[in-house]
């Protein structure tokens, strides 16, 4: 069942870090064309995508991985483990404490009517930068879970 687990564990990252670079090249391609329609249409279909897919894709990897502790020969102070689970609660703090809501905010401003498109492009920059710092985190967390160290 373990080999299982870590399928699902790995399919999962690979969707969720995989999908989130993908979402920062392109959101970066468009928000480059100055294109206040092109950006507030893509950030639609970033908020559906990450509350359809990166959300449940965060919570079953992390069951997942959850599964895998308990199952296998790793201990919860393992350092892979703990700085997988501080990187997963990272971002489960940043999805829910700033994205989630920005995006909210940005959304209704824009049905609205009540933002400017260079309000629309500096928020959405803010937004940017966080997703970035938290791919990083990813970044880190795919590293401790390939290397292992402290094993």
């Amino acid at each position: 069942m373990y080999e299982y687990a870590l399928f699902v564990h790995v399919l999962l990252a690979v969707i969720w870090v995989g999908g989130g670079l993908t979402m920062l090249l392109l959101g970066g391609r468009l928000r480059k064309s100055d294109d206040a329609g092109k950006v507030a249409e893509f950030g639609s279909h970033a908020e559906w995508i990450g509350t359809h897919v990166y959300l449940p894709s965060s919570i079953l990897l992390f069951l997942a991985g959850v599964y895998m502790v308990i199952d296998g020969d790793w201990g919860w102070g393992t350092p892979w483990v703990v700085m997988g689970i501080v990187g997963w609660l990272f971002s489960a703090l940043v999805g829910s404490l700033y994205l989630g809501p920005q995006g909210k905010k940005l959304k209704a401003d824009m049905d609205a009517g009540t933002i400017t498109d260079e309000g629309l492009l500096a928020r959405v920059d803010r937004i940017v930068n966080v997703q970035r710092i938290e791919w990083l985190v990813f970044l880190i967390v795919v590293w401790a879970m390939t290397v292992k160290p402290g094993v």
